[in-house]
């Protein structure tokens, strides 16, 4: 009777074989779920800018205020751009409204308040 080897070559390529497709299935998902995370920090951010803005119009009686106000007078704290988006733009008005900013890949994120 002749000794086997531990894995033929066959064996091998079918094993190399079936992690690269299982790969290639939950590599997708977990960029996505990466994706998902970090729109909701986003997400997460300007509904602090909103807060803060909310607040910080109410103690000065003004009728709006911009996002670099906001962070000069520590209003809110600087947010950190997560997907290439920029928060300069942002205005609050005291009678309410939708920011938004959109991402480095086209996706729009907005906050209604």
């Amino acid at each position: 009777m002749k000794k086997r080897g531990a894995f033929a070559v066959i064996e091998l390529i079918i094993t190399i074989v079936v992690i690269v497709l299982v790969a290639l299935v939950f590599v997708p998902a977990v960029i996505k779920i990466q994706e998902n995370a970090r729109l909701g920090a986003i997400q997460k951010q300007l509904s602090s800018i909103v807060e803060g803005g909310k607040t910080y119009l109410q103690e000065t009686e003004l009728k709006m205020v911009d996002y670099n106000t906001l962070v000069k007078r520590n209003a809110v704290s600087p947010a950190e751009s997560i997907m290439g988006e920029s928060y300069d733009a942002i205005v609050i008005n005291s009678t309410g409204g939708t920011i938004s900013v959109t991402t480095s890949i086209g996706k729009k994120i907005s906050v209604e308040y």
